[in-house]
C-alpha cells in the first residue's frame, strides 16, 4: 500500500502507514461489525471490481491473493481480530496491493467507499453511519495524502444518498 501510492507522486510518510494500519484495524473491530463468510464473497468481488476501474487492472492472481488474505484475515479467531491479527492483515494488505502496479485514483477512493460500505451491512452486518464515515475517511485522507490533503483540497467526499437512503 505504502509504496504503490509513492508511484505516481504520492509519498506517504512512515506515519502515514502506520497511522493507516492502525485505523483500519480499529475501525473494522468498531460497534460490532463481525463480517460473515458470505459477505467474504461479496467483499472480494466488489473490492476487485473496483479495484479495476479507472484503468487499474490487477491480474486474476492478485485478485485471488487479495481475496485469501482478506478473508483468511478477517475470519481469523471468530472474527474478533487480535493484536496479532492485525499485523498479519497489515502484512497482507502491504504486499497485496503492491503487486502489479496498482495504483488507487480518486474516482476510485469513490467508488471503493460506496462498495464497502454497500457489502458491509450485507447479511445482518449492520454498521452505523458513523463507522462508514470512520472508514472512507481513514482510507480516504490516507491513500490521498499528499496530493489533496496538503494541497488544501478536499475532493474525497462521501457519497451518503447512495448508502443511507
Amino acid at each position: 500500500m505504502c509504496t504503490s501510492i509513492q508511484h505516481d507522486g504520492v509519498h506517504p510518510t512512515e506515519d502515514l502507514c502506520e497511522e493507516w494500519y492502525t485505523n483500519m484495524c480499529t475501525s473494522i473491530q468498531h460497534d460490532g461489525v463481525h463480517p460473515t463468510e458470505d459477505l467474504c464473497e461479496e467483499w472480494y468481488t466488489n473490492m476487485c471490481t473496483s479495484i479495476q476501474h479507472d484503468g487499474v487492472h490487477p491480474t486474476e492472481d492478485l485478485c485471488e491473493e487479495w481475496y485469501t488474505n482478506m478473508c483468511t484475515s478477517i475470519q481469523h479467531d471468530g472474527v474478533h481480530p487480535t493484536e496479532d491479527l492485525c499485523e498479519e492483515w497489515y502484512t497482507n494488505m502491504c504486499t497485496s496491493i503492491q503487486h502489479d502496479g496498482v495504483h488507487p485514483t480518486e474516482d476510485l477512493c469513490e467508488e471503493w467507499y460506496t462498495n464497502m460500505c454497500t457489502s458491509i451491512q450485507h447479511d445482518g452486518v449492520h454498521p452505523t453511519e458513523d463507522l462508514c464515515e470512520e472508514w472512507y475517511t481513514n482510507m480516504c485522507t490516507s491513500i490521498q495524502h499528499d496530493i489533496y490533503v496538503k494541497s488544501g483540497t478536499q475532493t474525497c467526499v462521501p457519497p451518503y444518498s447512495m448508502i443511507f437512503m
